[in-house]
């Protein structure tokens, strides 16, 4: 009271006038302000002040609102690792990954009869621009003539592979298997490119069978075997 009493003399001065009402001023910004956080933190938090200046918590159930206070303070952070911190692939997601960035040889082109050395030629071009349904039925045409070679097999095999036809891809590498006596070219790569047929098919142990293999053969071993402990991790 003794600031409103000195406000309300009729003998004080410029000066102190001037100081004593940016005072009272700033004093009364203060209260609002305490009291309108006070009302915040009561109407979404169900927290007052008791008699003796502490917090509590204005709930029949104080244990529960405290909960959901701390639980909507967890809430940013768990949202954040569970958005950022990375998840580990799938065999299939792997799979895909390593057919993604796989280079396999292109196929040559041969000598002989002019329209048949015409088709393959159209085939290797189509299948070199990443056209693989052209290329397939380029192939599908030699194939007709009984024209196909081991390597067009190959090829077309892994043309079904990259426009997702599993079920025609599996049949062409298993073909080519049938031909490793005649001819042994492209053995380990079909093995390799079966596995990751499998895989892309859901058909986990006839992949798993194939990746042994591969890790037997040495070539692509390393990406077998990652595959094999992610495909045991998951069982």
């Amino acid at each position: 009271m003794r600031n409103i009493e000195k406000y309300m003399d009729p003998n004080i001065s410029e000066q102190e006038l001037h100081e004593l009402t940016g005072k009272l001023l700033r004093a009364k910004f203060t209260r609002d302000k305490k009291e309108k956080w006070a009302e915040i933190l009561e109407k979404e938090h169900h927290i007052r002040r008791g008699e003796v200046g502490k917090l509590r918590v204005a709930s029949r159930n104080p244990l529960r609102t405290w909960l959901l206070v701390a639980a909507s303070l967890l809430l940013p952070i768990l949202v954040y690792f569970w958005l950022w911190v990375p998840s580990e692939p799938s065999a299939s997601q792997l799979a895909e990954a390593f057919l993604s960035e796989e280079k396999m040889p292109e196929p040559q082109t041969r000598k002989g009869d002019v329209e048949i050395e015409a088709l393959a030629q159209q085939a290797t071009e189509a299948y070199n621009e990443s056209k693989y349904s052209q290329a397939i039925a380029l192939w599908e045409q030699l194939e007709a003539r009984n024209s196909m070679t081991s390597d067009d097999y190959f090829f077309k095999a892994i043309s079904h592979l990259r426009l997702d036809q599993l079920e025609k891809a599996i049949a062409g590498f298993q073909r080519i298997r049938s031909m490793s006596a005649e001819n042994p070219k492209f053995q380990q790569e079909t093995t390799w490119m079966l596995a990751l047929s499998y895989l892309k098919a859901g058909q986990t142990e006839a992949a798993k069978t194939e990746l042994q293999q591969v890790v037997r053969d040495g070539w692509r071993a390393e990406k077998a075997q990652q595959l094999l402990e992610l495909l045991d991790k998951n069982q």
